[in-house]
């Protein structure tokens, strides 16, 4: 769950319902890492290690080729 995780990646959600918006500070607090893909403002903007707010037709295969490099 979100407070084991290494990386939480919030993907497509404003985060303003549960449960995700309850996972988001569960992993923050954790020590994960953040990431948030979304074009609209959230609650933890602010907080969040990375905030991606291009498309996600083109976030989404970018990040997809720069794992398949690693």
């Amino acid at each position: 769950g979100a407070a084991a995780c290494d990386l939480f990646v919030a993907v497509g959600t404003s985060l303003v319902v549960g449960p995700i918006n309850q996972m988001f500070p569960v992993a923050a607090a954790r020590g994960a890492r953040t990431a948030i893909l979304t074009a609209s403002e959230t609650p933890f903007d602010s907080e969040t290690d990375w905030k991606l707010t291009e498309p996600l037709e083109r976030v989404l295969p970018a990040l997809r080729a720069l794992i398949a490099q690693s």
